[in-house]
């Protein structure tokens, strides 16, 4: 029986036309970490039948798989992961030759895009169809890549066949170092605003997914969701930063709102002056929480966590990603 290490499964996905319909993959992205795993829900009989044992029967009710992993934030794949989170790829800008932005935004409805996800290892190959993120997760860390998990939701697992994992080139990691983060009253004082150094950063957008099933023939039968919807969008995280002054505890206590951008920049050049570079912009942030620590023997950082919250002009959070792809996230 063959044997394998986990740098042997790969994963992919392409973003389905049709919910639940399955579609080719569109993408082929490196995992440092990731599991796709059946879910089955089941309902045990547990009737008296003059007999103290307490199960006599059980029976499957509701089938799904998830899907939950880590990767790193590369240049041109991380905009299929954008799609599926905010809801809305635009058709891209070019900036200068051979050099394009792509800015996603927050789709409002309850019916965000699906895709098709794909397995792959040396025992078997599966597929299923209808994922959609429940929660995208970003861990920001001086000294490491940027770095993304997800969890998805979607339909049974089913076999699947003659794929070939293959990997483009080209698609730049992003390094926590390279970034520049500027916190401002408003998105009109970004611009102006000087960067701030931070230690570590978490971003996480939580979409609160819903799975609706219902009743079906006998023939029919496959215990499957017959949707499943996005709900409430929330935006939370945290940053850690050396503490000099009181100015961010002070901005806690008063409750004052500000705006935050964080920016990443490649390292090679794409166009004749532009690099890859991938943008969250904050434009409405509440500090909910503050903290210090209290060793002895380390200088004393501080801890500041956040929320975004809705702006009538700005949304609540966007990304804008810069690369060499000249086509629509689709």
């Amino acid at each position: 029986m063959a044997k394998e290490i986990g740098r042997l499964n790969s994963f992919w996905l392409g973003i389905e036309t049709t919910k639940g319909t399955e579609i080719a993959a569109s993408v082929y992205i490196p995992l440092t970490a990731g599991k796709i795993i059946p879910e089955v829900v089941k309902t045990n009989v547990e009737e008296g039948r003059w007999v103290i044992d307490q199960v006599s029967d059980s029976y499957v009710t509701q089938k799904m798989t998830r899907l939950t992993g880590t990767w790193s934030v590369k240049s041109n794949s991380f905009g299929y992961i954008g799609l599926l989170a905010f809801g809305t790829a635009w058709a891209p800008v070019e900036v200068e030759i051979g050099v394009y932005t792509h800015a996603f935004t927050r789709k409002n409805d309850n019916n965000h895009p699906s895709a098709t996800v794909y397995g792959i290892n040396t025992t078997q190959q599966e597929k299923s169809t209808y994922h959609m993120i429940d929660t995208l997760d970003f861990t920001f860390a001086i000294g490491e890549k940027a770095e993304f998990s997800v969890a998805t939701v979607g339909q049974k697992l089913e076999n699947s066949s003659w794929n070939t994992a293959a990997f483009t080139s080209g698609d730049e990691d992003f390094i926590v170092n390279c970034a520049e983060v500027k916190i401002a009253d408003d998105v009109a004082g970004i611009a102006w605003a000087t960067p701030v150094s931070l230690q570590n950063m978490s971003l996480s957008i939580q979409k609160n997914l819903m799975q609706i099933f219902g009743t079906r023939t006998a023939s029919d039968c496959q215990y499957e969701f017959e949707s499943q919807h996005n709900q409430q969008f929330a935006v939370s995280g945290d940053f850690e930063i050396t503490f000099d002054s009181k100015a961010y505890q002070e901005i806690y206590e008063d409750g004052d709102v500000k705006a935050v951008q964080i920016e990443f920049v490649g390292r090679t050049l794409v166009g004749a002056t532009e690099f890859n570079k991938v943008t969250f912009l904050l434009p409405k942030v509440s500090f909910e929480s503050f903290d210090k620590t209290d060793s002895n023997d380390t200088i004393v950082s501080q801890t500041i966590g956040f929320i975004g919250m809705y702006d009538a002009t700005n949304g609540t959070i966007s990304m804008t990603l810069q690369n060499n792809k000249s086509t629509q996230y689709a």
